[in-house]
């Protein structure tokens, strides 16, 4: 369970200052989206759990990628880019995606298990962070739920 996990970070923690490769060749560090709220999710293409998550943050993505005040960072563990590319291809899936191929960005955050979500302030802390999906899982309908009410929250507080 969620509530049970021991985590590597905490929510109100700063988030670490992770740098990735963008699918595109450029580098991305997570210090130069402060000022937006990011979502940050780590994944894999193998991984099943991660397979029903996708699809909810493309969803969040097509909600929210006209705010300037929101972006995502869709991290793939450990896979080539030709390999997350035909993935992403395949599902039709538009989010901003990075690699880290040897999950040095990942052991910043969490010791094991995927997809891991996290949302970060526009200050750099963690306002957010829930590990694994369910399909159906009420525990995981509710983290959707409370990573969209806190991102509708954090926005409308901007104003």
């Amino acid at each position: 369970m969620i509530e049970n996990r021991a985590w590597k970070t905490h929510v109100g923690d700063p988030a670490p200052d992770i740098t990735v490769v963008m699918l595109d060749g450029s580098t991305k560090r997570l210090s130069e989206l402060r000022g937006k709220l990011v979502v940050v999710n780590f994944f894999a293409t193998w991984c099943g759990p991660c397979n029903y998550e996708l699809p909810h943050l493309q969803t969040l993505w097509a909600n929210l990628k006209a705010n300037d005040g929101v972006t995502m960072l869709v991290i793939d563990l450990k896979e080539d880019a030709d390999t997350v590319k035909s993935f992403l291809s395949q599902h039709e899936y538009t989010f901003p995606v990075a690699l880290d191929p040897s999950a040095e960005a990942f052991k910043q955050f969490a010791d094991e298990g995927i997809p891991q979500t996290y949302l970060i302030g526009r200050d750099g802390r963690i306002l957010f962070q829930t590990l694994g999906f369910a399909k159906d899982s009420p525990v995981y309908e509710r983290e959707l739920a409370t990573l969209r009410r806190t991102i509708a929250s954090e926005l409308a507080s901007a104003r």
